[in-house]
């Protein structure tokens, strides 16, 4: 998944790997990011990713300990609503990666 998320742009897995450095991943956060790579720029259109964390993670055995949180992935569907309403032009579509 991070390959295809690294072709969008460079800065998705730092941003990423500095999250986990921080311990700022939390089960049910939403990192919103704005892709800045300019081979993503599209005219004046922003591209922008967001990271939902929606499994819990064994360090030690680098591993997810758990299935996918359907209430905390409606809940970061929920988040990401919000903030296209209140900051992205929601004119642009949404764009799903699996």
């Amino acid at each position: 998944m991070f390959d295809a998320l690294a072709i969008l742009s460079s800065q998705i897995p730092e941003a990423y790997e500095h999250a986990s450095e921080f311990g700022d991943l939390h089960l049910g956060d939403l990192h919103l990011l704005e892709s800045e790579d300019e081979q993503n720029k599209d005219g004046n259109v922003n591209q922008w990713v967001a990271l939902a964390v929606l499994q819990t993670y064994n360090h030690r055995r680098k591993v997810p300990c758990s299935s996918i949180s359907i209430p905390e992935l409606e809940q970061c569907l929920s988040k990401t609503s919000f903030s296209a309403a209140q900051k992205l032009d929601i004119s642009n579509s949404v764009k799903v990666i699996h």
